[in-house]
Formats: C-alpha cells, sequence, structure tokens
C-alpha cells in the first residue's frame, strides 16, 4: 500500500510538471485568409513567425481553445486586416481592424503580429520598435473597443485613410460633339478620401468633319474642362460630370467662315478602377451628358450641323497614385 501511494505521488507531480509549462504559455488557434486584392501580401508563415518572435516560442496550435481569426483584403486605394478572438467559451471578443496602403502589406502584416501578440497575452508582449510607429497600440487585454474620445478617434480615421492624389493621361471616343465621331486626349487630375472623389480634367478632342452635298467641308472641335465629384465602391465608380468649353467651327467655303460657340453640358458616368500594381491605376468611364448649350454651324444662313441634345462617350485612364 504504501509502494503505491509513493507511486501516485510520483505520477502525481510529473504530471504537475508537465501540465505547468502548458499552461504557462498562452497559445491561439490560427485561422489566417488572405482575400481578393491582398493575394501579394506576406504568407501565413510569416505572420507565425513575427508573433513566434515576440514571444520566444509558436503560440499557435491547432488544439488551443482559443482561436484568432484574420482576414486580409484589399483595393486599388488600402489594405484592410480584420481580426477577432474568440474566448474559450466560444465568444467573439470584438474585431479589430487594421488600414495600409497597397505597397506596405508587409508593414501591416507586422502590425497584425503585435496585435495579435498582444490580444494572446497582453501582460508579456510590449509594443517594441520592429513595428512602424503609425501601428503602435495601447495593451490591452481583450479586444473589446473601449470608448475613445472624438477627437482622437476623427484623428485615428484621418491617418487610416489619407487623401490619395491621382493624376494620369487617357483618351476618349465621342458621339455627338462634332459632325463625325471624334476622338480626344485627356488630362485628368483628381483627390480621393475613402469612397469620395473630385475629379478636374482638361478634354481636347479631335477635328470632326463632314462634307456637305454642295461639296463643302465643315469642321468642329471642341475643347473643355470637366469636374466630376464621383462615389467609389470599388472597383466600380459612379460620378456626376459637368462639362464647360468653347466649340471652334470652321468651314472652306469661298469666305472661309470661322466661328466659336460656348459649350455646357451635364450628366452621368459609370466606370471602373483597377490597380496595376504599385501606385499605377487604370480608370475606365463611360458618360452621358445632356447638351445645356445648343450648338450648330450655319452657312448662308441655313443651319447645316447642330450639336445632338444627348452626347455620350468612352473613354480610359492611366493614373499614378501620389502618395
Amino acid at each position: 500500500m504504501v509502494r503505491r501511494f509513493r507511486v501516485a505521488v510520483v505520477l502525481g507531480l510529473a504530471a504537475t510538471v508537465v501540465a505547468a509549462p502548458a499552461s504557462a504559455f498562452p497559445s491561439a488557434r490560427l485561422i489566417y485568409v488572405r482575400g481578393q486584392g491582398a493575394e501579394h501580401c506576406p504568407a501565413e508563415m510569416e505572420l507565425r513567425l513575427s508573433v513566434a518572435h515576440r514571444f520566444g516560442y509558436d503560440p499557435f496550435h491547432t488544439g488551443s481553445r482559443r482561436t484568432i481569426m484574420a482576414v486580409l483584403e484589399g483595393n486599388a486605394e488600402r489594405i484592410v486586416a480584420r481580426f477577432e478572438l474568440v474566448n474559450e467559451q466560444g465568444v467573439a471578443q470584438g474585431e479589430r481592424r487594421l488600414e495600409a496602403a497597397p505597397d506596405r502589406c508587409g508593414d501591416l502584416v507586422r502590425a497584425l503580429a503585435l496585435s495579435m501578440s498582444i490580444a494572446i497575452d497582453p501582460d508579456q508582449v510590449e509594443p517594441n520598435d520592429e513595428a512602424p510607429s503609425a501601428w503602435r497600440f495601447e495593451k490591452s487585454p481583450t479586444l473589446v473597443r473601449a470608448p475613445r474620445d472624438e477627437n482622437t478617434k476623427e484623428a485615428s480615421e484621418t491617418r487610416a485613410a489619407p487623401l490619395v492624389l491621382r493624376f494620369g493621361l487617357g483618351g476618349q471616343a465621342a458621339l455627338g460633339v462634332a459632325p463625325t465621331p471624334v476622338a480626344g486626349a485627356l488630362v485628368v487630375g483628381s483627390g480621393r478620401y475613402r469612397a469620395f472623389s473630385l475629379g478636374l480634367e482638361f478634354r481636347i478632342d479631335a477635328v470632326g468633319s463632314r462634307v456637305l452635298e454642295n461639296g463643302t467641308r465643315i469642321e468642329s472641335q471642341l475643347v473643355a474642362g470637366t469636374a466630376a465629384p464621383c462615389l467609389h465602391y470599388d472597383p466600380f465608380l459612379a460620378c456626376a460630370v459637368g462639362t464647360w468649353g468653347v466649340v471652334n467651327a470652321t468651314s472652306d467655303a469661298p469666305r472661309h467662315l470661322e466661328d466659336r460657340g460656348l459649350y455646357v453640358a451635364a450628366g452621368l458616368r459609370v466606370g471602373t478602377e483597377w490597380s496595376l500594381g504599385g501606385p499605377m491605376l487604370l480608370r475606365t468611364h463611360a458618360d452621358l451628358l445632356a447638351t445645356l448649350t445648343p450648338v450648330h454651324i450655319e452657312l448662308d444662313q441655313r443651319n447645316v450641323w447642330e450639336m445632338s441634345p444627348f452626347t455620350g462617350s468612352l473613354g480610359a485612364t492611366l493614373l499614378a497614385r501620389f502618395p
């Protein structure tokens, strides 16, 4: 009986020694997903190594009762990381969201590793210089969102989604603005903040010409500026468009007439924006405009051409983002 008791004590002590390290090293099960637009971000192994470097061991185990779920998604303007901690009872402790520019996905994943480390064991991990200062967080025992001062919240949101300037060159084909369909060139500048952008464009069309029945050739050319406030649902966009400019008209009649008229139009635009990697974007658009100022060409007091009440165009623009 004594020997059995000693054996039981020895086995109990051994079990305690083995169990102690397990409870001394907090862990969680990791679910890591790189969604659409974030395929170029670091893989799961790099995230695990970054967290393991902070702890001195790999805290991610499939048998852990806690779960950390992280999802990365991206678009032309930013990469977004969302993650949450689910505790031992299966209750989500809140969601945390991090954002970065598309070319800083590596920094985003390192910030994600820091925030995960704090969530797993807030007493052991402190933010350090390995993470950029923009990504440092206060230590918190859970991921439950705490009330924040409105000024602090606004400043945080401003840093997360900065104003992005875009400049570029493009071309389009237009119908109804000249005696024949014409091509044109575009110089584009715009600023985007979150889902809103305001674009300013300079447009110059090629000369459109037509030969009348009497052999006289008439020509016209549109030079105009455009303002386009847009709402984005990446990769799609919808805009209101206002255009104003000048139509120059000439003819090769014996008197060689020249004239010009004011052109004002307004309408709608739909389009898309696609990331080409790095700072480059490809924007496509289709415009439908209503002509607000009638424009026509007269010869010998006879109307020989009149601009359509509705004009349309299809175009594409190559844009570069700054910063």
